[in-house]
């Protein structure tokens, strides 16, 4: 008796070159802090997978930021212990999806609503190589 075994292999391959995040502050458009820029190498593009938005501690003060100097180091502006996250809105995601998605680097204002009472954005991303 002749047995006839038929193996079908499906692969795919997704080469990953970098797996990174930014931080970026929630701040109104053209205020210090608002613009944030994420970024792969040459002959890479961006392929973001979160973006997540977080909200400080109510014991935490966040002081009026002066400049760039102050985006960076400011713990208001990156995640930190007591933290409380949520979901980026489907229509400020889709915003950034399509000047991001595919370019090798992108800059874009933060996403803002004052009502929201959020502190930063963390944009979660990988840049795949290839062309786009």
């Amino acid at each position: 008796m002749a047995i006839n075994i038929i193996c079908i292999i499906i692969v795919t391959f997704i080469t990953v070159v970098d797996g990174d995040y930014v931080y970026g502050c929630y701040r109104p458009p053209g205020s210090t802090c608002s613009n944030h820029t994420v970024s792969c190498g040459t002959l890479e593009h961006i392929a973001i997978y979160t973006l997540t938005c977080f909200t400080k501690p109510s014991n935490v003060t966040c002081p009026l930021l002066q400049d760039e100097d102050d985006c960076k180091t400011s713990v208001c502006c990156k995640f930190g212990s007591g933290d409380k996250f949520t979901g980026l809105n489907q229509q400020d995601r889709l915003l950034i999806l399509k000047k991001c998605v595919y370019e090798q680097s992108c800059s874009f204002n933060s996403p803002y609503s004052s009502s929201t009472g959020y502190d930063y954005i963390q944009y979660r991303f990988f840049c795949k190589a290839g062309k786009k």
